[in-house]
């Protein structure tokens, strides 16, 4: 007997106040009884099959059980979900800022999120998808789990500080639905008759779009793509130092630094055709006395994360354009795929040895600008002290191409395509509000962002059947991207953002301006962010 959609499961929490339907469909026809908190209602199938029951009005709390039943001659076919609660549902929507999980900020917020584990606060997360064909009823993924031990690294983190805080108020239980997707602008959780209110062409796709399948067999060919450019550079960049008689040319450099192709540079100086590829070598020495390796807690000493039983040091290199391995005395202890990966590698114990260490980053750049960003730690962390790795490196430049690297089509950043698979399917749900962090893939055309917020809050609205439904939005942080027209816009945007929350009915904004990173796209400080939506909530 199928029931409703993949969100209708054990430990669904139901949103408080709100009529909840529930439907579904029996091919064998009979009458449908559900039992929830000690009421039952009934129904007779369709001729199709198909039925629905609206139950008013649920009782806050929980945990409860939900029976529903479908009896035919001679037999009773029963479905059961479980541990079902009942108080306030979140929608959580936008891109990557909204999605950053909770792992993602553990070390900096280890004894908070340590210190918080509740039953009643739970986290349906659906991954990313998206389709230009169809718009779905049900979604590919998603199950309810709660904020206890492992499961809730996986919550988005700015709605797990702010239930954490509301639960403590309010000894409410909270359900959190997420459809963030990395990258994402606006234009993605249209549907397609909203998005031609600003775009009258409609969307204008690429051939791949016709299927699914056609999108991911693109995907698999662009990132093979990728990765053998990578592979050839990499062996390319082998070759040129065996040519050297096994020896690179060293330069002393400064850390943070900006390269354009290997030279430094003022970022407002790039142009479209300085865009190659290729390998450039950093390295450096660091002395480290013995008692720094020490493993134990040393009482007022430099701990890397409180959390942990035991300290191990940890390197910290902020943020680099684009890819980067990283070795100490030779051992490879990192290596991140994207420059919106903050680099903290865990050095394994024993790595480190009395008297000097050679820490070496070897970076790719794909698109002509190799960066270590400002104002990010540079540092190697001990038991017992902080090392300072800003200031000289060398620096080797190994091989270059003037071509860049391949470039890959995102098919989620097309318009309505998260919206058809990601969006749609949660709207027959209710919920207590829409929270929505985004904006920061909307920054290079700002003009019109108000008047798509408010179109896409209307949408939600009506779909969802809730025409006073509130919504709290994260305004930008500030952010410098080293280019001033793209700051410019980027204030622009944040203005749109402001304007918003003056003009669109039942929308609040949260200032993140003072806990943002300048120039981090994904700043840490999620708590702060949760902690102000959930006083907005409770004010």
């Amino acid at each position: 007997m199928d029931v409703n959609t993949r969100i209708f499961s054990d430990g669904m929490v139901i949103q408080r106040g709100e009529s909840i339907s529930f439907s579904g469909h029996e091919t064998s026809g009979g009458t449908i009884d559900l039992i929830f908190q000690e009421r039952r209602l009934s129904t007779v199938a369709n001729t199709d099959g198909s039925w629905q029951l609206e139950f008013t009005q649920p009782e806050v709390g929980g945990p409860w059980d939900i029976v529903i039943e479908n009896k035919v001659p001679g037999r009773i076919e029963r479905r059961l979900i479980k541990d079902v609660l009942v108080g306030d549902v979140y929608l959580m929507s936008g891109q990557s800022n909204m999605g950053m999980d909770v792992a993602s900020v553990h070390n900096s917020f280890c004894q908070e999120i340590e210190d918080f584990s509740s039953d009643y606060v739970r986290h349906f997360k659906i991954n990313t998808a998206y389709d230009y064909q169809q718009t779905y009823t049900d979604t590919d993924t998603g199950e309810w789990v709660r904020a206890q031990g492992f499961d809730k690294l996986s919550f988005g983190a700015v709605g797990f500080f702010m239930a954490a805080r509301l639960y403590r108020e309010q000894q409410i239980p909270i359900g959190l639905i997420q459809t963030a997707v990395p990258g994402c602008p606006i234009e993605s959780f249209l549907n397609t008759e909203n998005y031609r209110k600003f775009f009258p062409e409609g969307p204008q796709l690429p051939a791949a779009c016709r299927s699914r399948a056609d999108m991911t067999a693109q995907t698999l060919l662009e990132n093979r793509a990728i990765a053998d450019a990578e592979q050839a550079l990499l062996a390319a960049d082998d070759t040129l130092a065996e040519a050297r008689g096994g020896q690179r040319d060293w330069q002393t450099c400064q850390i943070p630094i900006n390269l354009l192709n290997g030279v430094s540079f003022d970022g407002s100086k790039r142009t479209a055709e300085e865009n190659g590829s290729g390998v450039i070598w950093f390295r450096k020495e660091i002395e480290i006395t013995p008692e720094e390796l020490s493993f134990s807690r040393i009482e007022g000493a430099a701990t890397i994360d409180k959390c942990q039983q035991q300290i191990g040091p940890v390197l910290e290199l902020g943020l680099i354009i684009d890819n980067d391995t990283t070795y100490v005395n030779g051992q490879q202890v990192g290596k991140s795929l994207s420059q919106y990966a903050s680099r903290r590698y865990q050095l394994p114990v024993g790595l480190l040895k009395p008297g000097k260490n050679l820490i070496e980053v070897r970076v790719v750049y794909t698109n002509g600008i190799c960066r270590f960003w400002r104002e990010q730690p540079y540092q190697l962390t001990t038991a017992v002290a902080i090392h300072d790795l800003k200031g000289d490196w060398e620096m080797s430049i190994g091989y270059h191409e003037d071509s860049p690297f391949p470039r890959k089509v995102f098919f989620e950043y097309l318009p309505s395509g998260v919206y058809n698979a990601m969006l749609a399917p949660v709207m027959s749900y209710k919920a207590a509000a829409l929270l929505w962090y985004q904006g920061e893939s909307n920054a290079n055309d700002p003009e019109r962002y108000r008047d798509k917020f408010a179109v896409l809050i209307e949408q939600i609205r009506a779909e969802m059947a809730q025409p006073e439904l509130a919504a709290y939005f994260i305004q930008l942080p500030d952010y410098d991207s080293y280019d001033s027209v793209q700051n410019d816009k980027w204030s622009q945007l944040q203005a749109q953002q402001e304007q918003a929350a003056r003009t669109i009915p039942n929308t609040y904004m949260v200032v993140s301006r003072d806990v943002g990173d300048i120039t981090n796209l994904h700043p840490q400080d999620k708590k702060t962010l949760g902690e102000r939506i959930a006083d907005l909530i409770l004010s």
